[in-house]
Parts: C-alpha cells; sequence; structure tokens
C-alpha cells in the first residue's frame, strides 16, 4: 500500500463509525484552477536569460530591463496548468509546472468533514528556477443540481518550496522539492525529486485532492505517485513520510479495529442494539 492511501483509509474508518445519517446522494463536480502566479527571481531579458509562463515571456514587475526580480501575474480566468521555466545559456532549463485536473462527478451523501470526496488531481513537476519559491492562487466551485450541494467556493494559495540540494550526501528525499497549501498546511505536503538523482525516474509527483462541503474545504492528499507525500510542510521532510508505507497503512487500520471494537461494546449491548434497529 502506498503511503497516501492512509487518509482515504481514515476517512472510509471515521464514515463507518459513525451513525447513519439521511439516505441522500447526488452528483457533484468543481471547477476552477489557478488564478495567479508570483515568484520572488525571475530573469529579464537583459543579460541574455529570460523566463517564461506558459510559453509566454514572463519579466519582473520593474520591466525586462531588470536584470532579476519579483514577478505577480493574474489570470482573468482559471487556468488547469502554469509551467514556468528560464532560460540560461547555452539552453532551456528543465521545466516547472503544477496543473490540476478537475475528478468530474462524483456521487456524495452528505456535507461535513465524514463526507470527503476526490476533487481531482495535483501534479507537480520539479524542474529548475530562479528562485527559492514561487505561489500560485487556487480556487474551486462546486457544482450540482442541488442547492445542498451547489455553488461552494473555496479560494486558497499553492505554495512551491525548492529545497537546497546536496547530491553529494543528501538523499533524494532530502533533495526534493515540494508544493503545500497555505491556508491548510495541516495536509501535509506532496513533494517531487529531482531529475537527477530521483529513485522512481521521474521529477513529475501526482497525488489526489480531497475536500468537503460545509462551504467548500480541502481535507487530504492521497494515492500519491512519482513522489510521496509528507505529513509537515518544513524544509526537511518529516521522519513518517520514509516510514514503509504498509506499516502506516497498517496502523490506520489497526486504528479503525480498536475504534470499531470500543463503539460496539459488549456483546450483549451490540445485540441490544442490533435488535432495536431491527
Amino acid at each position: 500500500m502506498r503511503t497516501g492511501n492512509v487518509f482515504r483509509e481514515l476517512a472510509v474508518c471515521l464514515i463507518t463509525l459513525l451513525p447513519a445519517g439521511p439516505a441522500f446522494a447526488e452528483l457533484v463536480s468543481v471547477t476552477g484552477g489557478f488564478t495567479s502566479f508570483s515568484s520572488t527571481a525571475v530573469f529579464g531579458t537583459s543579460a541574455g536569460a529570460y523566463s517564461t509562463l506558459n510559453g509566454n515571456p514572463l519579466c519582473p514587475d520593474s520591466g525586462c530591463s531588470t536584470f532579476l526580480g519579483p514577478a505577480t501575474v493574474n489570470f482573468g480566468t482559471p487556468q488547469s496548468s502554469l509551467v514556468f521555466q528560464n532560460y540560461t545559456f547555452p539552453a532551456l532549463n528543465p521545466l516547472n509546472e503544477v496543473r490540476f485536473t478537475p475528478y468530474g462527478d462524483t456521487m456524495i451523501s452528505g456535507t461535513g468533514p465524514t463526507h470527503p470526496f476526490v476533487l481531482g488531481t495535483l501534479l507537480f513537476t520539479n524542474g529548475l528556477w530562479s528562485a527559492l519559491d514561487a505561489s500560485f492562487g487556487f480556487t474551486l466551485t462546486t457544482h450540482s443540481d442541488s442547492a445542498a450541494f451547489d455553488n461552494f467556493t473555496i479560494t486558497d494559495t499553492l505554495f512551491m518550496q525548492v529545497t537546497p540540494n546536496n547530491f553529494a550526501s543528501g538523499t533524494p528525499i532530502e533533495n526534493s522539492d515540494f508544493v503545500y497549501f497555505v491556508g491548510a498546511p495541516v495536509l501535509g505536503s506532496l513533494r517531487a525529486f529531482e531529475r537527477r538523482d530521483s529513485p522512481t525516474g521521474t521529477n513529475t509527483a501526482t497525488a489526489l485532492l480531497y475536500g468537503y462541503i460545509d462551504s467548500l474545504h480541502l481535507s487530504g492528499f492521497s494515492d500519491a505517485s512519482g513522489g510521496f507525500l509528507d505529513p509537515g510542510i518544513a524544509l526537511a521532510p518529516t521522519p513518517m513520510s520514509v516510514v514503509e508505507p504498509g506499516t502506516i497503512s497498517l496502523f490506520s487500520l489497526g486504528l479503525c479495529v480498536v475504534l470499531g471494537f470500543a463503539r460496539r461494546g459488549p456483546k450483549r449491548a451490540a445485540g441490544s442494539a442490533a435488535a432495536s434497529i431491527a
């Protein structure tokens, strides 16, 4: 099992332990994406280096004659993907990308944190960049035929953290760069390896992004591929992110079993409850 499956297992576990609510379900989908891009350092065009965003020239806010400076770009409509890249003589550097792909119609049966559902897939490609960070405005809105689930919006910022690389003595996990949601740090981070020392053969990481409706909230990641999920957002990865995935998953399942037995109580009480429900 992947470490990313932990959130899904715990969510399912908690849902099964809660009393049954009203029996209704509706289709829900989301639209949205990235509303802005900003970085503390992009190249101008005065010294033979330059930066691009989605294939278009990207200059510092102070003008393209500035060698290196901060830049901010706002988009009129949300973008599904942001590809940002530098050219430094004699060639283009490996590209960076963040991308969000909505999951599509999902059947959900309630609101609140006990009813998480998949919003879509988040992708992060770890290339080379001229700054230690970049941030991306992010917004999603729900759509449903039911007013209980329709037109809820979340606005957040996805932050990219570039880590210092040490290919001589550092590990691929320590060298990996990562992204996380500023408004929901408890979700942890999605980390992508450097192309040079990637143990997975790729510098692109993906994960499912979950949310729930009570307004609209982000609630977790799962099913990481190409990279890994870290429960924290510190520069150094947390120890849990390198524990055997199976160990974490088994712990989650064990916790679920313990909670289940605690809820059921003695056999007589369980039998009486079953009889009263019947």
